[in-house]
Order: structure tokens, then sequence, then C-alpha cells
């Protein structure tokens, strides 16, 4: 039944049976980009990173202003391995909606991944200006200060990390890297939540 099936839709729900609703919905529907999209969610999750593109690719064929459509493309596009796609999706998809964090934080996250790291730091700041309880932000901006803090260490620069400066006083004398003392912990970008 129809309830039952949006009942799988819910966090937690069954996603063959999202997937299947929303099969059945397109078949009366064929042109309904809210539908494509709502399938393209089904099989991101499912992790069906193809499948999930192609349709968010024609939901925004129908619709080409789509902003949500936009970003989650370019979320496929970075699962996918297409960084620089993704970057221009989440770009799109800013132009329609500015006010969306979630492109924001994604598009810093993907911009990192390509080494843009001032770009990376000013798109996640934004993305907290617009949510500041997104925990994706919080956490990518935070790997990111603590891996710009440490490079600056590295070369010596007054203010990185082991120095007195804007980011506070220095750990103890023989703290190692990631202790406590330090406030942070060393993550790779593969660690943090997307």
């Amino acid at each position: 039944s129809i309830r039952r099936d949006t009942a799988a839709c819910r966090p937690g729900g069954d996603l063959a049976t999202v997937r299947r609703y929303f099969d059945r919905a397109l078949v009366i529907f064929p042109r309904s980009s809210g539908i494509l999209y709502n399938r393209g969610e089904a099989r991101y999750r499912k992790e069906e990173w193809d499948g999930a593109f192609a349709d968010y690719t024609r939901a925004l064929e129908i619709s080409p202003r789509y902003a949500l459509a936009l970003a989650h493309r370019g979320r496929a596009r970075a699962r996918k391995g297409d960084v620089a796609g993704a970057i221009a999706d989440y770009d799109e998809a800013l132009k329609i909606d500015p006010r969306d964090a979630d492109a924001w934080a994604n598009r810093g996250i993907a911009r990192q991944a390509k080494g843009d790291s001032d770009g990376a730091l000013r798109d996640l700041e934004q993305a907290l200006s617009l949510d500041p309880r997104s925990w994706t932000s919080l956490a990518s901006r935070g790997l990111l200060l603590g891996l710009r803090e440490e490079l600056l260490h590295r070369a010596g620069v007054p203010g990185g990390a082991g120095h007195a400066g804007r980011h506070g006083p220095a750990p103890p004398e023989g703290a190692p890297a990631g202790d406590p003392a330090r406030g942070r912990t060393p993550r790779t970008a593969s660690q943090c939540p997307r």
C-alpha cells in the first residue's frame, strides 16, 4: 500500500521499497523532477552513485533551476571522483540558492580536496554563518584549521601549532601531535562525515 511504502521513506526505512515506490510513481508521472530527485536520493543512500547522478541529471533536464538537485548531483559527482564537476554543480546551485548551507559546506570540502584551502575555509565559514549548528561544517572547518595550523608550524611561522598566537597558548612541552592538550586530534578528510 502507499501508506506502507511512504513509511519506508522515513529515516531507517527500507531503501529498496522506497526505490520501488518512486519507480511506480515515475510510470504515472514520468516528467516529475521531484520524483526523479527523490529516487536519486534513495539511490545515493544505497551508494549507487551512477544511478543517483542519472536521476539528478534527468530532474535537471526537466527543471534546470532545481538548486537542490544541482547540489546533490554535486555530491554524487564527488563520490564518483569528479571533484571539479562537483564544484561546478555547487557553483550553479549557489547561484540559484545562496542560502543553502549544505551546498556551501560541500563545496568547501570539494575545494579542500582540490587543494584550495583558502576557498574551502571561506565556504565553510559561509555555511556556518547560514547554519551555525551544521556539524559537517563545524567538523570540516575544524579539520581545515588544524591542517593549516600544522602547516604553519612546520614552516616555522609564528601563530602555527606550538606558538602562542591567535590560536591560543602553546601546548605543554613535549605534547605529541594530536594530544588533547593541543585541543585537536589529527584526522584525514575521509574520516569526516559528509
